[in-house]
């Protein structure tokens, strides 16, 4: 793993995890507010506590007496204040009505300002879900000062802020604001979507990238060659086939409709927040339902470039390939392909063989991309091997020739040079690379002497003309760099 794509990694579990402590606040928020409206309702302290505060647990309070305050201390600093509330008409030495907690009171002139004012707003702490972080009950100096009975059953109020560890405090005109919840789920959205996007970058095998290196190496071939091509007797048929695409529909229906009936879920839950009012978690259930639909298909087609490209088929032939979209026939030269890329990944669970994903990309030097899956054009093997055989002498020996007068040979995240190889961008010379052996689809690697990463790996898949690439290092590279085949069990 090159040094690019551990930043990558590590920002992106970075994201998931902010991501996550986003849904944990965003959800609070939600609850927050589903319970607490923006503009307060004054209540008397009698009618709160006797009636009540309805659907609205923001408070200003009315008709009111403060108690004797009650400092709760940790390590002889303040930790917050504890005030008895009381109507206004109570006796001095009467039970108080309500407890009021103020957590960001910490020295005598804070509490003095606060104890000046007459209409404070508080939030009724104790009827919220106990799982609720702004759920509160009385604590025990509290409780020391006031040994009330059925004390888990006074009203407790606080204030309608929230005090971060590092003594900041978050304002009620945030907290019960009327896009905080919005963007507390769009902080969620972005922090989880980027960073699994960024996990997946910093993990997957880089592709190859626009460079002189993809320039066309010779010039275009003459008319003729391809009026030869024309008269060449063709070696393999492969047709687009519905029955195949079928085919893989039904051995995937489950996942389809696993996928699908997840979708329509989040559709019903937008269609029911609509209806409560809440555009956010509407324009959120959309969304997922977008993905999923998408993610279903791709899943269950596996390559959707494949599907819809309209290439009614393939065939091969000794000098290159032909095929015929929209009623015109088309060709291509082996000499015509730049890049050649082969994925062939095969499923197990339990030992046992579960599905197989099969599927090719081939770039031309005229920026045209075509795009081969087994689930969609017959034979696909046959016509898989065909291409890579016909393409890759041709391409070692240009490789080869880029070695000679260039001093290096791109094959993407891989390039081979006079004084060693470059992986990922990072150059290790010859004498620092003991081996690399080809193993479940990958390309290992081997450094020697290194402790951290003993290995650079690539996934054969992401490695244009992956073939030429491992020519080049069997046959001539084989004094420098040792190689072997690991068997799959």
């Amino acid at each position: 793993m090159s040094f690019g794509k551990l930043v990558l990694f590590v920002f992106g579990i970075v994201l998931i995890t902010l991501g996550l402590f986003s849904l944990y606040c965003a959800n609070t928020l939600r609850d927050l507010n589903s319970k607490a409206l923006a503009t307060p309702q004054t209540l008397s302290v009698v009618d709160l506590v006797e009636k009540g505060p309805g659907n609205n647990l923001h408070v200003l309070l009315a008709d009111f007496a403060f108690g004797a305050p009650i400092v709760d201390k940790k390590d002889g600093k303040w930790k917050g204040v504890w005030l008895p509330v009381l109507s206004s008409k109570a006796a001095k030495n009467a039970p108080p009505s309500a407890a009021l907690w103020l957590a960001r009171i910490s020295n005598q002139q804070e509490l003095d300002d606060y104890l000046k004012q007459t209409a404070p707003q508080v939030l009724v702490a104790s009827k919220f879900d106990s799982r609720s972080m702004f759920f509160m009950r009385t604590g025990k100096t509290f409780q020391s000062a006031h040994p009330i009975e059925e004390s888990s059953k006074l009203t407790v109020l606080t204030e309608p802020v929230f005090v971060l560890p590092n003594g900041d405090v978050i304002e009620a005109e945030i907290l019960l604001g009327e896009y905080t919840t919005t963007i507390a789920w769009g902080a969620v959205a972005f922090s989880l979507i980027v960073g699994i996007f960024c996990l997946w970058n910093g993990l997957r095998s880089g592709r190859a990238t626009k460079s002189n290196a993809n320039a066309r190496p010779t010039a275009p071939l003459p008319k003729e060659a391809y009026d030869k091509l024309e008269r060449e007797q063709e070696l393999s048929l492969h047709p687009f086939s519905w029955r195949l695409i079928l085919h893989r529909a039904g051995n995937r229906a489950g996942f389809l409709l696993l996928y699908w009936g997840g979708a329509l879920l989040f559709v019903f839950v937008g269609v029911s927040a609509l209806k409560q009012g809440r555009v956010d978690y509407l324009v959120i259930s959309l969304a997922l339902s977008a993905l999923l639909f998408l993610a279903g298909v791709y899943s269950t087609f596996m390559s959707g470039g494949t599907l819809f490209q309209g290439i009614d088929g393939f065939a091969v032939y000794p000098s290159g390939l032909r095929w015929t979209k929209a009623d015109k026939t088309h060709a291509a030269l082996w000499q015509d392909i730049a890049e050649v890329y082969r994925d062939d990944t095969i499923f197990f669970m339990n030992g046992v063989r579960q599905d197989r994903v099969s599927r090719m990309r081939l770039k031309l030097y005229d920026d045209q991309e075509i795009r081969l899956a087994a689930d969609t054009y017959g034979d696909f093997d046959v016509l898989a091997d065909a291409i890579q055989r016909g393409h890759q002498g041709w391409m070692a020996a240009v490789k080869r020739q880029a070695l000679a007068k260039e001093g290096e040979a791109h094959f993407g995240a891989v390039v081979i040079r006079r004084d060693g190889l470059v992986l990922h961008g990072e150059l290790y010379a010859w004498e620092d690379i003991e081996k690399y052996e080809i193993e479940n689809a990958h390309i290992n690697f081997f450094h020697i002497g290194a402790w951290f990463f003993p290995k650079t790996s690539i996934a054969l898949s992401s490695i244009p003309n992956s073939l030429a690439l491992l020519s080049i290092l069997a046959e001539d590279l084989p004094q420098v760099i040792r190689g072997r085949r690991k068997a799959l069990v």
